[in-house]
């Protein structure tokens, strides 16, 4: 008999205690599919290989396949216009060739690219016939389920260096952008830069001609005297991602998604001929999807699910970046689950032993006001209490019972 009160007591017990329930799909995440026509880039995977040397050197290897796109998309002349609308009739420069890389690891992403600066032969003698700079504009989007959520990184020679712009958020405006205290170093990192002369690439490093070289921290957007080669590379922590992304996206992912939108724009400069005439330069996006052929009822149908608003203006989509297998699937990370702490064991203390009063009439049980029951925490003692006493008077039932019999 008393074990059996014993196994009661304790299942009282563990009923008053709440015990949260995370289902499946909570604790995993919720598949994604990538948007119509949306152009989708598997990284590599470089878990259990050598790692790259963030140093602005990409070595033949170091992150697998290469991403090469050749044209770029021309934008629109003016801003915001540039932002979204693609200008297929514009004569303004072009940007060169460029070379992307894409890998992951269980903890890190992994971004390089080579920039090949534009040269032309368009026989216009009033510009220099090759680029002297681009001005560089990195979207980063980990909300999969609205595109238009994305943190943006611009670095223009206005502002010197790659460590001075501090990025800025775009939660869907497409003519504006809300600025954060975000800097660089908080977002990458690591990320290391180097520009050099085109014709001097098989020279070792320390025999070229550089115009930028460093890190995130010091590196400068310095114009070429000359055509050029730019080499980026970034590496980004996923988890301190996912924090920043957080902190202005309003999210609260547990962790990065296993892929992200990017987008990537250059403002190209092409100066002119004489010291001191005026440059011209253009708008040219790269990892972008063209969309202008869609009107605004196919772009509402295809697009809604992922952020864009019927009457959308836009006619890019960024790319689709999957840091995991071409057979896994795209998952949107579970919101944190805030977890309740360890439950510890009650001490159990036994009763001190002590002489039974002695009462003069022993036929007579001394009278004894039931105890008052308590609201909040004094409550669900009570309510434990209660059902004690009633498995106690249901024993004492089954009891009597059996005697009966």
């Amino acid at each position: 008999m008393k074990k059996l009160l014993s196994i009661m007591l304790v299942a009282v017990m563990l009923f008053a205690v709440a015990i949260p329930v995370v289902s499946a799909e909570e604790a995993e995440g919720t598949v994604i599919e990538p948007a119509k026509d949306m152009a989708v880039y598997y990284a590599n995977n470089l878990t259990g290989q050598t790692l790259p040397v963030i140093d602005g050197t990409i070595n033949a290897g170091e992150y697998g396949n290469v991403v090469t796109i050749g044209e770029p998309t021309p934008m629109a002349k003016e801003w915001p216009d540039y932002g979204y609308i693609i200008d297929r009739e514009s004569d303004r420069p072009r940007s060169g060739n460029i070379e992307y890389y894409f890998a992951y690891d269980e903890t890190s992403i992994y971004i390089a690219f080579k920039e090949y600066g534009a040269t032309f032969d368009d026989g216009n003698t009033a510009f220099q016939d090759f680029s002297f700079r681009s001005n560089y504009s990195f979207g980063y989007g980990f909300q999969l389920d609205d595109m238009t959520n994305y943190l943006s990184h611009s670095v223009s020679y206005g502002g010197g260096c790659w460590n001075k712009q501090k990025l800025s958020f775009s939660d869907g405006k497409l003519s504006n952008f809300t600025a954060t205290e975000i800097t660089p170093d908080q977002f990458y990192s690591e990320l290391f830069v180097h520009k050099y002369k085109a014709d001097e690439a098989d020279l070792p490093e320390d025999e070229r001609t550089l115009w930028v070289y460093g890190d995130v921290l010091s590196a400068s957007n310095q114009n070429s005297s000359a055509p050029y080669i730019m080499e980026v590379e970034m590496r980004l922590d996923k988890q301190q991602v996912i924090e920043v992304f957080n902190s202005v996206a309003y999210t609260e992912y547990a962790e990065c998604p296993n892929a992200m939108y990017f987008r990537m724009t250059l403002n190209t400069y092409r100066g002119g001929a004489e010291e001191g005439t005026s440059s011209i330069t253009a708008q040219n996006k790269y990892l972008i999807t063209d969309i202008s052929a869609l009107n605004d009822a196919q772009k509402t149908k295809f697009y809604m699910d992922y952020g864009m608003l019927p009457g959308s203006p836009t006619q890019v989509l960024p790319a689709l970046v999957v840091f995991d297998e071409k057979d896994a699937p795209i998952m949107i990370p579970a919101d944190k689950v805030e977890t309740e702490p360890e439950e510890t064991e009650p001490e159990v203390t036994e009763p001190e032993e002590t002489e039974a009063p002695t009462n003069e009439n022993p036929t007579e049980a001394p009278e004894t006001e039931a105890p008052e029951v308590q609201g909040g925490c004094g409550g669900a003692v009570s309510l434990a209490g209660i059902a004690l006493v009633a498995a106690l008077g249901t024993c004492t039932a089954f009891v009597a019972k059996k005697k009966e019999d």
